[in-house]
This record gives structure tokens, C-alpha cells and sequence, in this order.
């Protein structure tokens, strides 16, 4: 198991506790990956996970560069598409920052479709 995996069954574990559904982990397209996708009532949360360890020299959503967002959202589209269509949900891009020790950030309305530059939600 990479490290990636370990970080994000943290988030995973993190999520539950909390009251969400995991709808889908490592939902991946050929244009991008959303790593977690995860449901409370009629909101549903695009994570991205992030390790933030104590030397980590930027936080969880600066590491996260525009090109990254855009990616994220062109993926979470094409989960609506086919997984939740004609549904009335509120979508949330998420980033977390996590390291051995459990979550040490959320940003729950971390950018928005306004951020990346990209107008369509198809």
C-alpha cells in the first residue's frame, strides 16, 4: 500500500465519523482524479486529500495550483453526469490536509467552478 492509499483511508475514516457517505474513491477520468467523493444529506464534497507534514512549507489548499482545481472539477462533472444526474445536491470542492496522526485541515468550500475559470456545469 502506497502512502497515498494510507492517507486517504485517514480522510475515509475521518468522513464516517463525521456523518458522510463514501459515494467513490479514486474516481479517475483520463483528464483527472477526484480522490474522495463523499455525501451529507443533499451536499456532496469533491475531496482532495493533501499530506501536510510539520515541515510541510505551504498548506493543504495552497498546494493546490489552478491547473490541479480545473482537473478536479472537469472530474467531478463527469461524476454528476453519470452517477448523480437530475439530482438538486450542492457540490463542494474540498481539500484536506492529513498526516500520520489523523486530518489537521479542511477547507469544506475550498474553490469554486468560478476559480478555475471554467463556466460550464453541464
Amino acid at each position: 500500500m502506497n502512502p497515498g492509499d494510507i492517507y486517504e483511508d485517514i480522510a475515509v475514516r475521518f468522513l464516517k465519523d463525521n456523518g458522510f457517505s463514501i459515494l467513490a474513491r479514486n474516481y479517475k477520468k483520463p483528464f483527472g482524479e477526484v480522490d474522495i467523493v463523499a455525501r451529507k444529506g443533499r451536499e456532496v464534497f469533491f475531496v482532495e486529500v493533501r499530506h501536510r507534514g510539520e515541515t510541510s512549507l505551504v498548506s493543504a489548499l495552497e498546494s493546490v495550483d489552478v491547473r490541479k482545481m480545473r482537473r478536479i472539477v472537469k472530474t467531478a462533472v463527469s461524476f454528476i453526469q453519470e452517477r448523480l444526474p437530475q439530482q438538486d445536491l450542492d457540490y463542494h470542492f474540498t481539500v484536506m490536509g492529513v498526516d500520520w496522526d489523523g486530518v489537521k485541515d479542511v477547507i469544506w468550500s475550498a474553490f469554486t467552478l468560478e476559480d478555475t475559470d471554467l463556466y460550464y456545469w453541464a
